[in-house]
């Protein structure tokens, strides 16, 4: 005789399952932070390397020359040397590179590059291709993390990303997302083109947002080639990201994020910072981020701003106007109206100088010059 089953053991088998499998996950998400491809010790020896590779491997290994007999990526020869003697601040390698004597003939390295083989060599110069160590824990299981020969390879910006959210509180890992320029460093960009991107990427965020205050993202990285954003910082959801993700190219969820994508709930928690850039600096991104409706009436309702009024009662609004703008054809009259989020501009541009398009004539307290300003 059989015995009678509960129609609740299915859902109890069921949820025991789940527990188990998000138990294996928690568990390699856990893994001693010791065991992560990108110890701190490590993240700097690399960071070193490629500054060798960008700056110096030219003249110091390529194609197997060296001048003075310096290969610069390799560690052993430059300690035998005594180019670099670990530990010590007296480095021949730390003068040639502060008092710019090197690179020969180049510019000088940026101070933050300085900086870095400065820490590299105090901190003993460690090893930047250390051998496996098999008693440790991969957090990515089957998977072999490659050492940077050079550069940020994409498992080395999951590992670097995987670090950063298990660092944070748990409560907040799921409002993380990043932005990386780690493919225009590994191309070979100078130090001027990367910050040009990372400001870039600061300002157009922050033009994205209904928040109050700015708030610049934060590298992860000592390249300063990963960056995090919370969210919550720009009034973004979850939904917010989503959106971004949807008209992104570059998409491709690899095997090897899936403690990433369970960390943050994300699919994809990072996209290519210049691609942001590009693309979410007009329409229709631009709009959709910023939830812009379709016409100006419910754009100044949104806004808080009664241009009629301000206008009539000359309060609450400045006006200026050009004949030649340099950005229309003819005649333009600009306004800033006060707006709780700040200023919100509003331009008028005419079809041509003349008659009742000539805004001398139909504007009141205009004199004839190629600008004014009223009210």
């Amino acid at each position: 005789m059989s015995l009678p089953i509960s129609p609740r053991l299915p859902l109890l088998i069921a949820l025991a399952l789940a527990a188990v499998g998000l138990s294996t996950v928690l568990q390699q998400a856990g893994a001693d932070e010791k065991s992560l491809a990108f110890d701190d010790s490590l993240a700097v020896a690399r960071h070193a390397r490629n500054i060798f590779n960008r700056r110096c491997f030219g003249c110091h290994g390529q194609n197997g020359v060296a001048r003075k007999n310096i290969f610069v990526l390799d560690r052993n020869r430059l300690i035998s040397s005594k180019v670099v003697i670990p530990g010590d601040a007296n480095s021949l390698l730390i003068e040639m590179v502060e008092s710019n004597a090197m690179p020969l003939g180049g510019p000088p390295l940026p101070e933050e590059e300085k900086v870095a083989l400065r820490r590299w060599i105090l901190d003993g110069a460690p090893e930047w291709d250390p051998p496996a160590d098999k008693s440790r824990t991969n957090p990515l299981p089957g998977i072999e993390i490659p050492f940077l020969v050079p550069g940020l390879s994409e498992l080395n910006i999951i590992a670097l990303i995987q670090r950063d959210l298990m660092k944070a509180d748990e409560r907040d890992r799921s409002y993380l997302r990043y932005f990386s320029i780690a493919h225009l460093y590994n191309a070979g960009a100078t130090q001027e083109e990367m910050e040009s991107h990372t400001v870039a990427l600061a300002k157009l965020i922050n033009s994205l947002s209904w928040h109050p205050e700015i708030t610049r993202p934060a590298p992860i990285d000592p390249s300063g080639t990963l960056f995090r954003i919370d969210l919550r910082d720009y009034n973004w959801t979850a939904a917010t990201w989503d959106r971004l993700l949807a008209a992104y190219p570059y998409g491709l969820r690899a095997r090897d994020a899936r403690v990433v994508t369970f960390l943050s709930g994300a699919d994809l928690p990072y996209i290519r910072a210049d691609w942001f850039v590009a693309n979410a600096s007009m329409p229709p991104l631009y709009h959709d981020l910023l939830g812009l409706p379709e016409t100006i009436g419910q754009l100044e309702r949104m806004l808080g701003v009664d241009t009629f009024r301000n206008l009539r009662e000359e309060k609450n609004v400045a006006r200026a106007g050009v004949r030649n703008s340099g950005v229309s054809h003819n005649n333009r009259v600009l306004e800033r109206h006060v707006s709780p989020y700040g200023a919100y501009w509003k331009s008028y541009d005419f079809k041509s100088n003349l008659g009742n398009q000539n805004i001398f004539d139909i504007l009141p307290g205009l004199k004839t010059g190629d600008s004014f300003s009223g009210m």
